[in-house]
């Protein structure tokens, strides 16, 4: 199904490219989805697991059909789209790894009052926290990347 949403069969560029930017929409709103499941800091980890594990099927699929849609690009625009679903990819782990990093310093919190060292694997909470930075300065860099090739395909539907 998630494949179907995102094909285009007539195999014009720009009939790609709509069928590329529909794929975005799909992934923007499994990420959303996502995101509420993430930020959850009481959910089971098996509640959490199988979301991720969820979201990932359905990554995979519009990947897939992204894949189906470069084919039928001139070059340019194929390179646009393959940094594109490198970019995703590189969200997606990002997203994963911020989620975990904002569930370990919650834990830190309720557990020690934040205090340093008390984490899992011997962190603190500023250790959790500088990390967690870095990891919102990494998804800002990739979702300004995201949203240039994005304008780029825009741009190319408009000519």
């Amino acid at each position: 199904m998630t494949s179907a949403a995102c094909e285009s069969f007539d195999v014009s560029p720009s009939n790609a490219v709509m069928a590329i930017l529909q794929c975005q929409n799909q992934r923007a709103r499994t990420y959303a989805s996502l995101a509420l499941v993430l930020r959850s800091t009481s959910l089971p980890e098996t509640s959490i697991t199988n979301a991720l594990n969820n979201a990932t099927v359905t990554f995979n699929e519009i990947g897939a059909a992204v894949n189906e849609q470069i084919t039928r690009l001139p070059d340019r625009l194929a390179n646009v789209v393959s940094s594109l679903q490198q970019m995703e990819r590189e969200k997606l782990q990002v997203t994963v790894r911020q989620a975990t990093l904002r569930r370990e310093r919650a834990r830190l919190e309720q557990t020690s009052g934040g205090a340093d060292g008390d984490a899992f694997d011997g962190r603190g909470e500023v250790e959790v926290s500088r990390e967690l930075a870095e990891c919102t300065r990494e998804m800002q860099r990739i979702v300004e990347g995201i949203n240039a090739c994005m304008e780029e395909l825009q741009e190319e539907l408009e000519e």
